[in-house]
């Protein structure tokens, strides 16, 4: 199975750019004070402006490696509709040569095992590429954030190929236990002006997780 070394990469695109904004991430395995979430603290880091990356705003945990081969779980449930997974794709080609590359881009899966995947499926290619449309825009509707808003801010994590998480398919996936976070997920936090939020988000581009702090989206994908 392969593996890669997991990143928490944080965006501020606050409209006060002077604000920094405090952001936290938590798990079972740390050892960090205070508690949130009933975690103990990893990684904490009051970041600048930075819409585009910088600042020291990644948090690597020292020896965490997800397991890639557990994305295809996700991908699977997201490309058949039944969670919510956005999956953007500029890819060209074939159908099947498109997804095989825009999810072997996103997740850092190796293209081999995407196409080992999509053989093994019960699903049509052609039903899929339409699903992965159907899904974007019906992700972004449950998260009640347009596409084209989330587009515009994934577009400062990538030019190419990324997917988009929320709502249950974020908490069940990411935050809780999972296939892909181990036996306990992670709790990620933002803090602005003295009040905590609890991520309800994350784009997903080269395997990594990426959380975007905005004032538009704020109540939408921060709880």
């Amino acid at each position: 199975m392969s593996t890669n070394n997991w990143e928490f990469h944080f965006r501020n695109m606050n409209s006060d750019h002077s604000n920094k904004v405090e952001f936290r991430v938590n798990h079972a395995g740390c050892a960090g004070v205070p508690w949130d979430d009933g975690r103990p603290r990893c990684w904490s880091k009051n970041i600048e402006y930075n819409p585009d990356g910088g600042h020291d705003s990644v948090y690597c945990p020292s020896d965490w490696v997800v397991k890639i081969d557990d994305w295809l779980g996700l991908i699977k449930d997201g490309l058949t509709l039944v969670k919510d997974l956005a999956i953007f794709a500029v890819s060209e080609g074939t159908d099947e040569e498109a997804l095989i590359n825009a999810l072997g881009d996103i997740f850092a899966i190796t293209k081999d095992s995407v196409q080992a995947a999509l053989d093994k499926s019960d699903v049509d290619i052609n039903t899929l590429m339409k699903n992965a449309q159907a899904g974007f825009e019906n992700t972004c509707k449950n998260a009640g954030v347009s596409p084209d808003k989330i587009r515009s801010l994934a577009s400062h994590i990538s030019s190419t190929n990324w997917a988009f998480i929320a709502g249950q398919t974020y908490h069940d996936y990411i935050k809780e236990s999972s296939e892909i976070t181990g036996k306990h997920g992670w709790s990620v936090f933002s803090k602005d002006h003295d009040k905590t939020h609890a991520a309800n988000h994350a784009f997903v581009y080269n395997g990594h997780l990426y959380y975007i702090f905005e004032d538009e989206t704020l109540s939408k994908l921060w709880k």
